[in-house]
């Protein structure tokens, strides 16, 4: 594929991803925060009350979590050819690793899905899960902290933004990871979608806008120590 297409194709992905994940959020079922007593009881109302939905919101944030994933993968092209080849590195595989977590998790909410099918107590098998669910996601949120550290670091040294979004993209960035280790709903549904969306949509502009990929290498490129 040409230059223009391949950054065409970066663009796309890094502007759906996070709106991805929004969405899924967005039409999530309320269920409170997982720490709250009444949690589960919550939980089994809203499986029960209709299971397809629960079992579509969570299918479709598997897939959102993916697109983020490669989201990551189109910045990490994007920043290696802007002469960044150090951190973004190291990021990356924590960030996908961060992201594999993120994902078991909507796959474990199939669980009660499948006890309400079945007949049984969706808030019964849920509790089973629930310490696998905070321990995976506490997981994740390390992972994904570790890698977006390495990006916030690439964001800065690869001199791709002037001096505004240069600090704001990568503390955005940092918040977003951060965020997945506070088990609040608010916290890991909004607060995670917006700043992914404040970090990863400048980043998708400037692709679109130098679609060339020989225009992305500032004028004072990285050095490499």
């Amino acid at each position: 594929m040409s230059p223009t297409t391949i950054a065409l194709f970066r663009a796309v992905i890094i502007f759906i991803a996070p709106f991805a994940l929004l969405a899924s959020f967005i039409f999530h079922p309320h269920v409170g925060n997982p720490i709250d007593d009444d949690f589960l009881v919550k939980l089994a109302e809203a499986v029960t009350a209709d299971p397809t939905r629960w079992a579509v919101v969570h299918y479709f944030a598997a897939v959102a979590i993916g697109l983020l994933t490669l989201a990551f993968i189109a910045v990490r092209g994007y920043l290696h050819d802007a002469g960044e080849d150090r951190w973004s590195r190291f990021g990356l595989p924590f960030i996908v690793m961060g992201n594999l977590f993120y994902a078991m998790l909507p796959a474990f909410e199939f669980a009660p899905y499948a006890a309400v099918k079945a007949g049984f107590e969706a808030g019964t098998i849920q509790e089973v899960l629930m310490p696998w669910f905070f321990s995976t996601i506490l997981t994740s949120a390390l992972f994904i902290t570790l890698g977006a550290i390495g990006f916030a670091v690439g964001i800065v040294r690869s001199n791709i933004f002037g001096t505004g979004l240069r600090w704001i993209v990568p503390a955005a960035l940092i918040v977003m990871a951060v965020s997945r280790f506070v088990p609040l709903t608010f916290v890991q549904f909004y607060v995670q979608s917006f700043t992914g969306i404040i970090s990863l949509f400048p980043l998708g502009y400037m692709i679109w806008k130098y679609q060339d990929s020989r225009t992305v290498v500032r004028p004072k490129p990285v050095t490499e120590s």
